[in-house]
């Protein structure tokens, strides 16, 4: 019998009218590897970085929860809220 993530067809989170509760896949569904090595958030006019992904990836490999893998804080200068227009690389 298939996990409820692998009976997720494109056409049915489509149809989706919230947000999906957690995630809809687990790491392991992960077959081809994909992984993200860099994500920067910026100022669009001025082209300055307000947030840079860090190079080294935490040792996170005793933790258990795959949630907390997933999660990325952000913490923001005040004048982000200025920025017309943000950017993302």
């Amino acid at each position: 019998m298939a996990s409820h993530w692998e009976s997720l067809a494109p056409e049915t989170v489509l149809e989706f009218a919230q947000p999906y509760d957690g995630y809809a896949c687990p790491l392991s569904a992960n077959a081809f590897g994909v992984e993200f090595l860099k994500f920067e958030i910026g100022d669009y006019a001025t082209g300055m970085p307000v947030y840079v992904s860090p190079t080294e990836i935490p040792e996170l490999l005793e933790c258990t929860d795959e949630d907390m893998l997933r999660r990325v804080r952000y913490t923001f200068p005040a004048d982000f809220l200025s920025f017309k227009t943000i950017r993302t690389m």
